[in-house]
This record gives C-alpha cells, structure tokens and sequence, in this order.
C-alpha cells in the first residue's frame, strides 16, 4: 500500500503516552515588544521584515501588485506559479512505505545527489539527532543514524526544504530560511503532540511543514515584483503584512490541493483556513495551530525579541497549557 493510499485510511494509531518536556531555562532579558503580545503572528512579522514598518503605507506600488496577483490566483487557482509535488519524495515515500530493502531506497535517494547530500546534512542537525559527535557523512550513515521510522519526516524535510529556501536575491533569503525553520519546528511540535493523542505522527509532521507554503508562493511574487523595480524597495508594510496573512493560509490550501495529496492532509490545511471563525471538527488542525504558536514563540524568543514572561502571557491569552513553554525554552528546529 501506498504512502498516499495509506494515508487515506490512517486514523487513530497506537496508543504512545511519553510527552517530551525539558527543563524551563532562565529568563532572559530582552526589549519590551511594542506590539499587541496576544497578536504573535504579526509579531512574527516584525522578525521576518524588521519592526520599523510604516502603518500608514497602504499603497506601495509594489506591494499593491502583489496583493492584486495572488488575489488573482485565489480565484484562478490553475494559475498559480509554485513547484507541482515533488516526484523524488512521493517515489521514496512509496519505496518506504513498501517496506523495501534499505539498499532500494539508498540507491533511489542516490538518483538525486542534491537530496542525498539534504538527507545527510539534516541527520546532523538537532532536528533530528541528538548526537553532537560522530558526524554523519554518508547517506548510509544518515539512514542508521535517524533510524528507518523517521526515515520519512527526514526525506520529507530534505524536499521541502530546498522548495521553500530556493528564493533570490541574496537579500531576501534570509525570509525563506526562517519560514522553513518555522516550518520544520511546527512539523516536529505536530509530531510530537500528534503522538500524546494517539494520531498518526507522519501525518502530522507533513501537515506541520506544508502549512505555510502560501507564504513562500506569495514571497516568490514578492521577490519578482522587486526584481522588475530594480531592487531597491522592500515592501514590509503592517498593510501588506496584514493582507500577506489573510492571504497566504487559502492560497496554501489551493497549492495543497492542487497537489493531489490525500484528504486525510487537505482537510486540516482547508479548515486552518476558517479556524476560529467556525467549529473545529479535525484534531490535527488543533494540533496544528497550537504548534505554530509555539514555533512563533521559540523564534521569536531566541531572538530576543520576547521574553519567556511575555510567552506565559500569550499562553494564557490563548488558554493554552503553560506547559508548553518547556517547548520555548529548549527545543530548536536546527
């Protein structure tokens, strides 16, 4: 049975009660934010663009062209200028979940060198290896390394990384890579709470590191609007961010969708879309948005830019369980 076929019927998976909690590390001290501490993701923002943005900048030429373009392709979805669903992963995915020989997937993975070398790096990074000694330089040794039941989110995380940090000019990159260890962070807090409640912890790494790939289409036309004007302008106004937020979670659903994946994955990234403006009827879209609040948070707080108080705050705010600042505190996506 295929990784997509199998995903269709996945439901309630064993039962695994071990929660992942850490010690809280001290308070650090950091500016008072100037922004509404309940509204992180606008916060979230001002990490991404700088905190200087002009309120009162409403009609930016640049960012009006963006606007205006990805509201086209919300309407017109066929339109829609992103990378199609990467053969290379579904082909490993499926020699997984097919139980073939480690060699089979080595030598499949070895088709790509670029994703090879991904799969090694990322066996090296925190994310997935709790060893900071014996490097890991090859990718037979990456496959012992992560084990063969993380195989998957590690794959999965070589593809997407290099679909969501593939952005130029120089200058901008650096909004691609804190998306993608946003992205990476969400998918492991997803898999990790996934766990506690018995869902399927693949599923919910994978809807965990897609949610935000509207952001990153909607970067691309960003980056191409800048390019024709010559790039000098770096729109990063509240009003487009405000207009970028609406925006990107329905074009993420169009771009998920127009990937053929299973319901089992659309239907958590379809009802992100309305979340909090209607019922929720799916437990991964919940567990989805409180790990993308903790992943906000995380970055957020190791740059400075919030303090663990102030995280508490939010928390409480949001009726979530303090508990989750453990999640702030020590865990990294890289």
């Amino acid at each position: 049975m295929s990784w997509f076929t199998e995903l269709l019927h996945r439901g309630v998976k064993e039962k695994e009660t071990n929660s992942t909690t850490t010690a809280t590390a001290p308070v650090k001290e950091v500016p008072k934010v100037k922004v509404d501490l309940v509204n992180s993701e606008h916060l979230f923002y001002d990490l991404l663009f700088g905190d200087t943005a002009d309120a009162s900048s409403k009609n930016d030429v640049i960012e009006k062209a963006i606007i205006d373009r990805v509201s086209e392709v919300l309407i017109n979805p066929k339109n829609i200028n992103f990378q199609s669903f990467p053969k290379a992963l579904k082909d490993t995915l499926d020699k997984i979940d097919q139980d073939a020989d480690i060699k089979d997937i080595q030598q499949s993975l070895e088709q790509d060198p670029i994703l090879a070398s991904d799969v090694v790096r990322l066996a090296n990074t925190g994310a997935f290896s709790a060893s900071s000694t014996n490097q890991v330089t090859s990718l037979q040794m990456a496959i012992a390394r992560v084990g063969f039941a993380s195989l998957k989110q590690v794959v999965t995380a070589a593809v997407m990384e290099r679909m969501m940090t593939n952005v130029s000019p120089i200058y901008f990159k650096m909004f691609g890579e804190k998306i993608w260890q946003h992205s990476l962070l969400t998918a492991r807090i997803c898999e990790l709470k996934a766990k506690t409640i018995g869902y399927d912890p693949y599923s919910a790494f994978f809807i965990g590191v897609i949610h935000d790939v509207g952001k990153i289409a909607i970067f691309s036309e960003l980056v191409d609007a800048v390019q024709k004007a010559g790039g000098t302008t770096e729109p990063g106004s509240l009003y487009f961010r405000k207009v970028m937020t609406s925006l990107s979670k329905q074009l993420t659903y169009n771009i998920v969708r127009s990937w053929e994946l299973p319901q089992a994955i659309i239907d958590p990234i379809k009802q992100h879309v309305v979340y909090g403006k209607v019922p929720s009827k799916n437990e991964f879209v919940d567990v989805l948005v409180e790990s993308k609040l903790i992943s906000e948070l995380n970055l957020l707080y190791n740059e400075q830019m919030i303090s663990l108080d102030e995280v508490g705050l939010i928390f409480e705010k949001r009726g979530y369980d303090e508990s989750n600042i453990d999640f702030i505190a020590q865990y990294q996506a890289s």
